[in-house]
């Protein structure tokens, strides 16, 4: 009989040596490329988008913008309605807040620290470099680290399917019985309530949220 506990991110078992963390050394590695992939300044390596994910969405603002390499200057005529998504998501509120509000999440824990900012680049750059840093505290000492590590892919792919113009998964959100807003697509399997640490499955989310606009209706 195996009695190794798993990692709570791939479920695989964990070797012996991780038995003190909640998920395995190559989940690691992957939340903190995902993490890298979205900060700092836009960097291209054989074409393809390796880092500045966050940093490129502005320039997807304009319909049938792409940014398959470095931009060039377009034309001299009116510019048309800026596309919704990319701006709702590049904006104070988006993105950057879902990653803040796990920086607070740690911080109230006490490993991390939160940094002042103003502008969304220079949060989202503050944000994912704390987050970084005290990750291998996180993996040790939070027991919802699966659900960040499951949100910071889903931010990643939607960065990534808004610059190739694609559709990301519909955000959705549902609000616990303590008060506090979780953000969730179709997609995701596990979200963790940064105000009180109830677990919500996938289908817990669901009725969650259909218990919500039951209530409000």
């Amino acid at each position: 009989m195996n009695d190794a506990p798993a990692c709570t991110v791939c479920r695989n078992d964990l070797f012996a040596d991780e038995w003190d963390r909640y998920c395995c050394r190559p989940c690691q590695q992957r939340i903190t490329a995902d993490l890298a992939a979205l900060a700092g300044p836009v960097t291209w390596h054989d074409g393809r988008l390796i880092t500045g994910l966050f940093a490129a969405l502005p320039d997807e603002l304009e319909p049938g913008a792409r940014s398959n390499g470095p931009r060039v200057s377009g034309s001299k005529s009116a510019p048309i309605p800026a596309r919704l998504a990319p701006l709702s998501d590049s904006a104070n509120g988006g993105l950057v807040n879902s990653l803040e509000e796990w920086v607070a999440d740690w911080e109230h824990r006490g490993y991390a620290t939160r940094c002042r900012a103003v502008r969304p680049q220079y949060r989202l750059d503050q944000a994912v470099a704390t987050l970084r840093f005290n990750l291998d505290t996180a993996v040790r000492c939070h027991e919802a680290i699966n659900s960040f590590a499951e949100e910071v892919r889903e931010i990643r792919g939607t960065c990534e399917a808004l610059i190739i113009g694609a559709r990301p998964p519909r955000p959705l959100s549902a609000t616990c019985h303590c008060g506090t807003r979780i953000a969730f697509t179709l997609n995701t399997e596990f979200r963790h309530c940064k105000g009180c640490g109830t677990d919500y499955g996938h289908t817990a989310l669901i009725d969650l949220a259909l218990a919500n606009q039951e209530a409000a209706a």
